[in-house]
């Protein structure tokens, strides 16, 4: 939300939203206990001291601004372009319409929102490979807003630790509340997610994500 500020989010902090936040991903350690695979268990602390290490000290180089902070599918309201012919079961292009639930607002870096957009986006794709969707939110994102080098080069890392956030506390509380099956949505595509992006090198990821977005701009220009 380049160019808003409003003084609520210098005086006001939520304990839940702060949770959330991928500055606070050190704070997650906390919740590890919910899950039960130590295997799993050590990749999720694994991507924390990445965070920490790739990230948090090049925050000085990071845009910062207001955030949405929950950039999901839920929370994008998309309609279909008026005038398409397409065959029956063929995907329809939609536009993006409106962005509901500003619940996780939070003053933070705006790379984040970027990252955890490709991280529920990816869980949720099926058509493709998913270490690709990345290439397709940034040439769309880069269409209208740029990025500078250092937000590009922590942007994987970003995306795993919101990909480790949401299977953490997904895992956590069903822990201590084995009827909420909500919290599992992600788990089960969201795991192998974690470990794919994670073993996939950053030179790979960015080959991967630059070539979709070459596709896009030729595209742009014929």
């Amino acid at each position: 939300m380049e160019g808003f500020h409003h003084r609520f989010f210098d005086s006001h902090t939520f304990l839940w939203n702060r949770i959330w936040d991928l500055a606070e991903i050190e704070r997650l350690r906390e919740f590890l206990v919910g899950v039960q695979d130590e295997n799993k268990k050590a990749l999720m602390s694994e991507i924390i001291d990445a965070f920490n290490k790739e990230v948090v000290p090049k925050y000085q180089l990071l845009r910062k601004s207001i955030i949405h902070g929950d950039l999901s599918e839920s929370n994008i309201i998309v309609q279909d372009i008026p005038g398409q012919k397409v065959a029956s079961g063929e995907p329809r292009v939609c536009d993006v319409s409106a962005l509901i639930d500003f619940n996780n607002m939070v003053s933070s870096y705006t790379v984040f929102d970027v990252a955890i957009c490709i991280a529920y986006m990816s869980i949720q794709c099926k058509e493709f490979d998913q270490r690709d969707v990345g290439g397709h939110i940034l040439a769309g994102y880069l269409s209208v807003q740029s990025m500078n080098h250092t937000e590009r080069e922590v942007l994987k890392v970003c995306v795993c630790a919101r990909i480790a956030q949401s299977l953490v506390m997904g895992a956590y509380t069903y822990s201590i509340d084995p009827s909420n099956v909500y919290v599992l949505n992600t788990a089960a595509r969201g795991w192998p997610l974690a470990s794919l992006m994670w073993e996939t090198s950053q030179h790979e990821i960015d080959s991967r994500w630059n070539k979709i977005i070459e596709e896009y701009e030729h595209l742009s220009n014929e």
